[in-house]
């Protein structure tokens, strides 16, 4: 998945400022995708070059000016064409998964503590998504 397919997605239901996307990364999305801020409006820029989404100006009283981003008809298209593209197999990479490998080889106390922290993270995360 690409970072464009994270915004194209994001912009799906609703018009979003970068501002209110660089949040969607802060917090849940941040969990599937990770991206900067840098890295979402250079993203936003060619998207709206690309005309897969249009950004109108939004003027603020008091704030800086902010633009807000919708998805285009061929925006659209290009999300659904690509959410109907099988995935590539994932490969995951994750730290946790290897060291448990290793539990065997190490004080048996110390690998079952290692194996509640990891089990109390995953039930946070989970509790995050089913918010």
């Amino acid at each position: 998945m690409a970072l464009r397919h994270a915004l194209l997605t994001l912009l799906a239901d609703e018009s979003l400022s970068g501002y209110d996307l660089v949040q969607y990364f802060d917090g849940a999305v941040g969990f599937v995708w990770h991206a900067t801020h840098p890295q979402i409006y250079r993203e936003l820029e060619r998207l709206r070059r690309e005309k897969l989404v249009s950004g109108h100006l939004v003027r603020q009283t008091g704030r800086p000016n902010k633009t807000v981003y919708s998805l285009t008809a061929k925006g659209r298209r290009e999300l659904l064409d690509w959410a109907a593209t099988p995935a590539p197999p994932r490969m995951v990479k994750d730290s946790a998964f290897l060291r448990a490998f290793s539990y065997g080889r190490i004080d048996p106390d110390v690998a079952g503590a290692r194996l509640i922290e990891d089990e109390t993270s995953h039930a946070e995360r989970l509790a995050h998504f089913r918010k």
